[in-house]
């Protein structure tokens, strides 16, 4: 007994030892960048851990509660997985209401809504774009032998509550693509291309050319500029949910014959049926009455299916998610994880569950504070220290690889990520793989990575009020990063 003790405490001393090499110099590193200029007045925190052994690498004010943008899709993508399972699927429903009479449909067309994000969308496989969306509820209703309806078509969004926004989004952002409302029935990621032609001169007026697809009743309040060429998307919508009359503002470069931005639909569920309407009428199916809103009282007892749209599973949504940053994505979640729990879709509902599921893996909630679940808030808060307890949690979890998968891989060209350049010619490329989070002044990567060995670690970086520019920031980020994966 005392021989084998004598062999194994060396051996663990040596073990913890290299384990506080590995720390000390990271350490080191750490403090020192947090006293560079663009972090020298900013709130900056590190934390990395090995995943399997749990030892610290490094612990920069890691209790600090910061605001993490879009890092904060971490937390809802997980949450989702966990209550949804990777596999779960939204059913939009096609129906009618009344009876068909030779060709005629004495009743109405109604589209009962599932929360589905990916309707319309194209930017998804598996998901009907549009265009091939409308004909395909088009064919599904002439199948049926209809040729006229005296009714309407209603859309029926009414699976989610009416709140389309979270509380805290910044005025600036709403009306524009990335912070486009939820909806019980989403359609083309609730978001239109507004088309513009820039003018001869800088300071020239813009002209406004329409919108794609065509939002009908839409107007503008156009106080957009011409600036110089290379000068980029500087072009802002502002209206709110619900309103048809925007306010454009800002400057679009030189040069373009057409420059499109992209614009938030003020009633996607509306706009879905009035879309189904044209596009019926188009086919030489006329509609009788306008389409509406129901008013979700509707006797759907005797109401017929006509057919369904099902989404690509969520294990695909996930990946789109974190890969593309799509905001829509991530609070159409937050309401689906309340439904699928037996509650309303509220933002209020889905966002006390999230908290559930940290508090379940052993997360307190005074190190989270949740408004929203794409990170576009800047109320919400988190620190790196639960950002790390996240990864960790999802490391052993049954969705991991659907988790892992739909994370930006650093440094690699063919990734649809925004990363492809991001610590080339290093330990870090085609090794880590990073969910960012940017608003202004705000910036944040976490992920995982292995070290040279190959051992798992999970970090999180997050800088909040920095001076100096994004991509000073970002470099600090990737000196750290760097550090991490040169490991041995």
């Amino acid at each position: 007994m005392t021989a084998m003790i004598k062999i194994i405490i060396p051996t663990v001393i040596i073990f913890l030892s290299a384990l506080v090499l590995d720390a000390q110099p990271l350490q080191k590193l750490a403090e020192s960048i947090s006293r560079t200029e663009p972090l020298l007045q900013a709130q900056w925190s590190v934390y990395a851990e090995y995943i399997e052994s749990g030892q610290m690498l490094v612990d920069l004010n890691s209790n600090k509660n910061l605001v993490p943008a879009s890092g904060l899709k971490l937390i809802t993508s997980a949450a989702a997985l966990d209550y949804l399972g990777e596999d779960y699927q939204y059913e939009t429903k096609l129906i009618y209401t009344g009876f068909v009479q030779k060709d005629l449909l004495n009743g109405d067309i109604i589209i009962r809504g599932s929360g589905d994000p990916t309707l319309g969308s194209n930017q998804i496989k598996g998901a009907l774009p549009l265009d091939s969306l409308m004909m395909y509820w088009v064919k599904a209703v002439q199948d049926l032998g209809i040729k006229k309806i005296s009714g309407a078509v209603i859309a029926d969004p009414y699976i989610f509550d009416a709140q389309s926004i979270p509380d805290f989004w910044n005025w600036r952002d709403m009306g524009n693509y990335y912070a486009a409302g939820t909806s019980g029935l989403c359609i083309h990621e609730n978001f239109y291309n507004l088309r513009l032609k820039p003018g001869l001169w800088i300071g020239a007026p813009v002209m406004v050319l329409g919108t794609d697809p065509e939002i009908p009743d839409m107007s503008f309040s156009n106080e957009l500029k011409t600036a110089a060429r290379g000068s980029g998307d500087n072009a802002y919508l502002y209206y709110a949910p619900g309103q048809y009359f925007a306010s454009l503002r800002g400057t679009i470069p030189q040069s373009y014959k057409e420059f499109k931005i992209k614009g938030a639909i003020p009633d996607p569920a509306l706009f879905t049926a009035q879309v189904l309407k044209k596009e019926l009428q188009k086919a030489g199916i006329p509609v009788t009455n306008e389409s509406r809103i129901g008013s979700g009282s509707e006797a759907l007892s005797d109401a017929v299916n006509i057919t369904k749209v099902k989404s690509p599973a969520l294990k695909d949504i996930i990946y789109i998610l974190n890969k593309r940053s799509v905001n829509l994505y991530a609070e159409q979640l937050v309401k689906t994880i309340a439904v699928h729990e037996g509650l309303p879709g509220s933002y209020e509902n889905g966002l006390t569950l999230i908290l559930k599921f940290l508090e379940r893996n052993d997360i307190s909630p005074k190190d989270i504070y949740l408004t929203d679940g794409s990170g576009l808030s800047r109320t919400n808060t988190i620190t790196t220290k639960v950002m790390v307890q996240v990864l960790k949690i999802m490391f052993k979890h049954p969705a991991f690889k659907s988790y892992y998968n739909s994370l930006v891989i650093a440094g690699d060209p063919d990734d649809i990520g925004f990363f492809s350049s991001y610590g080339q010619n290093s330990a870090l490329a085609g090794n880590a793989r990073i969910k960012s989070g940017l608003i202004p002044r705000i910036r944040s990567h976490s992920g995982y990575l292995q070290n040279r060995k190959g051992q798992w670690i999970a970090f999180s970086i997050m800088a909040n009020n920095y001076n100096g520019s994004l991509g000073q920031i970002n470099h600090q980020h990737l000196i750290i990063l760097k550090a991490l994966a040169d490991l041995q």
